[in-house]
């Protein structure tokens, strides 16, 4: 009995390692399980659609809330908790540049004889300044704080694409059994 079920369990495991899942949304593609040829399927099937193949056997599927819940399965994969602050530092950068360009303009240190206009906008430049710089190194802690979260994460991605593999077999066979997906030839 015991050898049965392990025989059972195991070629269960072994039957969805090698089932193939392709979900192309908005053009975009994602793949687990066994490769297939994501551009002759892309082109022999247009828009967005969940093509799987278990047992040997193709299928499709294109309904909105199917496609909605195999969205939902990989979302694990997309949440990484990361804050990436790419754009944030490139726009301060950008100000930074703006304000040394006019610093240089109107000189660094005060001239004899300047107006106390200049020398206001110049004080006012180095506090913009020491500003701009004390927002960048709240922005590269961040960063590194994301890093340090992506590094995690890629020790985890191998377990989640296993654990959505799995999902995707699940669903598969509900779409079969359901007769949402439509069978299709290899």
């Amino acid at each position: 009995m015991t050898r049965l079920l392990l025989t059972l369990l195991l070629g269960t495991a072994l039957s969805a390692s090698a089932d193939s899942f392709l979900f192309v949304s908005g053009g975009q593609s994602i793949t687990n399980g066994s490769p297939v040829n994501v551009k002759a399927l892309k082109a022999k099937h247009s828009g967005s659609f969940f093509w799987f193949s278990i047992g040997g056997r193709a299928y499709i599927a294109r309904d909105a809330g199917v496609l909605s819940r195999i969205k939902d399965v990989y979302s694990p994969l997309f949440a990484t908790e990361s804050d990436f602050t790419i754009g944030e530092q490139a726009a301060l950068f950008s100000q930074q540049m703006a304000l040394m360009k006019e610093q240089l303009r109107i000189g660094l240190e005060p001239r004899a004889g300047e107006n106390a206009k200049t020398a206001t906008r110049r004080v006012e430049l180095k506090y913009e300044q020491n500003r701009l710089a004390e927002r960048q190194n709240v922005l590269a802690r961040r960063a590194n704080d994301a890093a340090a979260g992506a590094n995690d994460f890629s020790a985890r991605v191998d377990g989640i694409n296993r654990q959505i593999e799995l999902q995707l077999h699940d669903v598969g066979l509900q779409l079969v059994e359901q007769r949402i997906a439509v069978a299709v030839k290899n």
